[in-house]
C-alpha cells in the first residue's frame, strides 16, 4: 500500500531504525552465566538446561554471526551491491569472520549457518581467495549433514563469485545479488 512517501526514503529510513536495533542486539558483552540454553523446544521444570561453557560459547558465536550477517544484509538492501561496504557494517563483516572460527562446521549450531555463509560470501572479492576457501571448507562441513540444499547453497555462492568476477574484469553489468542469481538458476532455495 503506497504511503505516499518516496519508496526508496521509506526504505532508508525503516532501515536505518531496524540497523540501530540489529547493532544494539549484540550478546557480546553479555556474560555468558546470564544466558539459558534448554534442549527442548519447552523449558521443562524437569529438563536442566544447558550449562557447558563451550556449548553456550557457540550458541552464542553463532547467534553473533547470523545478527552480524542481518546488519550486512540489511545494507545491502537499502544500498544495492554496488557501493562498498560503510565502516559500521564492514566491521560486522569482519566479526563474522573472526567468530566462524568458534562454531563447529556440522554437529551443533554450526548447521544453521549456510544463509550467513552465503551472505558473507557475496562480499568476498575475488582478491581475497583463502576467504573463499575457508567458506566453500564451511560449506563442505554443512554437507555432512547430507542436505541437498547445502551443495545447492555452495553452487550458488559459486556462481555468484563467478558472475562478479567477470563484471569487475569487464566492469560490465552490476554485481548479482544472490537472490536474482538463485532466480536466473531457476532455483528457489531456503539457506539456513
Amino acid at each position: 500500500m503506497p504511503t505516499g512517501l518516496n519508496l526508496r526514503a521509506e526504505i532508508l529510513q525503516k532501515g536505518n531504525i531496524l540497523a540501530k536495533q540489529l547493532h544494539a542486539l549484540s550478546l557480546k558483552d553479555v556474560p555468558i552465566s546470564s544466558i539459558i540454553i534448554y534442549d527442548t523446544s519447552v523449558p521443562l521444570s524437569s529438563t536442566p538446561p544447558v550449562t557447558d561453557p563451550e556449548v553456550l560459547e557457540e550458541a552464542i558465536a553463532t547467534a553473533e554471526i547470523i545478527r552480524n550477517c542481518a546488519i550486512i544484509y540489511l545494507f545491502r538492501v537499502m544500498h544495492g551491491d554496488t557501493i562498498p561496504l560503510d565502516d559500521r557494517t564492514n566491521e560486522a563483516l569482519e566479526e563474522a569472520f573472526l567468530l566462524l572460527p568458534k562454531v563447529p562446521d556440522v554437529f551443533g549450531p554450526g548447521s544453521i549457518l549456510g544463509w550467513s555463509i552465503t551472505v558473507m560470501g557475496c562480499e568476498v572479492p575475488k582478491e581475497k581467495e583463502e576467504e573463499r576457501e575457508y567458506l566453500r571448507c564451511r560449506w563442505n562441513g554443512i554437507h555432512g549433514l547430507g542436505l541437498k540444499h547445502s551443495y545447492k547453497g555452495a553452487e550458488l555462492l559459486e556462481e555468484v563469485w563467478r558472475r562478479r568476477d567477470r563484471a569487475d574484469e569487464t566492469a560490465g553489468p552490476p554485481y548479482p545479488r544472490f537472490q536474482d542469481v538463485s532466480r536466473d538458476l531457476g532455483w528457489q532455495l531456503v539457506l539456513i
